[in-house]
């Protein structure tokens, strides 16, 4: 399933064309008409394709956490244990967001995706094994931040700039663990709130196995 969601959101995706979201939406359309008998359906958010489920009655879309994601992230995490630890927090995630706990399901996404994009570069990119992270003028970042990471990922070509601009808005929601920036911005999560964060780690997966594979062929 995780192999067909990445296919086709590929075939979707408007850099494929040269003109754009114009052919995407047409090749789109035709897909979900199929997608539809599985209740499943791709659609953009913020002009990236991600597969998404269709509501009972089939009038709008519901994005959850990833599926397969055990096997998924083993895929993409070298050590066991990290593996283990991402999936902890994705249940612990789920149990706030189907219980109305949807700031702190917020919290949960983020420190996940945290982990994950941490702990793929230290696992997988050849230059960060060698020599950590480093900022501008080269000085060694014991604790890089999430936003941190998110650039780094880009720069270094595991994630797509579509995602990496995604993953900002995960970023600005994390941040809610402080109750005073709460209080100022006057947010209150919903439901709604955690469907917008579910994408970008759908998203964010595809992109981080597409390009371990594509690593692993030589291409």
């Amino acid at each position: 399933m995780a192999a067909i969601e990445r296919l086709f959101c590929q075939v979707c995706n408007p850099v494929e064309y040269d003109d754009g979201i114009a052919s995407a939406q047409v090749v789109m359309a035709e897909l979900n008409q199929v997608l539809a008998l599985e209740h499943l359906t791709i659609s953009f958010w913020q002009n990236t394709p991600v597969m998404a489920k269709l509501s009972p009655d089939g009038d709008h879309v519901v994005y959850t956490a990833p599926e397969q994601l055990d096997t998924r992230l083993r895929n993409i995490i070298t050590d066991p244990a990290t593996a283990e630890w991402l999936l902890a927090r994705v249940k612990e995630t789920q149990v706030c967001e189907r219980n109305g706990a949807f700031t702190f399901a917020l919290i949960g996404i983020g420190s996940f995706v945290e982990y994950l994009l941490l702990s793929v570069l230290q696992q997988r990119d050849d230059y960060i094994k060698a020599n950590g992270f480093r900022d501008k003028r080269g000085k060694l970042i014991q604790r890089p931040s999430l936003d941190f990471l998110i650039q780094t990922a880009h720069a270094r070509g595991w994630i797509e700039l579509d995602a990496k601009d995604f993953l900002h808005q995960v970023r600005e929601y994390r941040n809610l663990v402080h109750l005073r920036l709460q209080s100022e911005t006057g947010l209150s999560p919903n439901a709604d709130t955690i469907m917008m964060c579910w994408a970008p780690v759908r998203a964010v997966l595809n992109d981080l196995e597409v390009t371990i594979n594509s690593r692993r062929s030589g291409q």
